[in-house]
């Protein structure tokens, strides 16, 4: 098997469900908004902003451009960090944490329809090869940090 070309065509395949013209167009949400309210939540608690940098695989300062719109909409607010005073740490606020509740509902419901539309066993065999898949990246990733 030639595994790059297959890679190759799979990265092909995820770009049109990746690709914005797939997603919903909604006002008032740019990239990685979402992910960022998403990521706060998952944390259980305030993140540093370098934190969300390196998740998202960004620049510090794209990092800031993207709290600046969500603190500016009453999403998230930057705080002192408990431990360290001179050091910012960022929490959604109630109004965040509806948005991304309603937006992970809004992609559930597409998600549901596609799935809907693939049947019953061409959905289990899918969501059986997507969890060797993301146990085969988790493994791949943790390696990586063991290097």
């Amino acid at each position: 098997m030639n595994y790059k070309k297959t890679a190759e065509e799979i990265v092909d395949k995820l770009s049109v469900i990746l690709s914005p013209a797939y997603h919903l167009k909604v006002e008032g949400v740019t990239k990685g908004e979402v992910f960022i309210l998403n990521y706060i939540i998952a944390s259980k608690g305030p993140v540093h902003p370098k934190q969300i940098s390196d998740i998202m695989g960004i620049s510090s300062a794209r990092v800031s451009v993207v709290l600046n719109n969500l603190e500016s909409k009453g999403e998230i607010r930057r705080i002192s960090d408990s431990f360290d005073k001179r050091r910012t740490v960022i929490e959604i606020t109630e109004k965040g944490r509806e948005k991304a509740i309603r937006r992970r509902g809004e992609t559930v419901k597409r998600l549901a329809r596609v799935l809907e539309n693939m049947g019953e066993d061409e959905t289990k065999e899918f969501f059986r090869t997507l969890s060797v898949f993301c146990k085969a990246v988790s493994e791949k990733q943790r390696n990586q940090g063991n290097n």
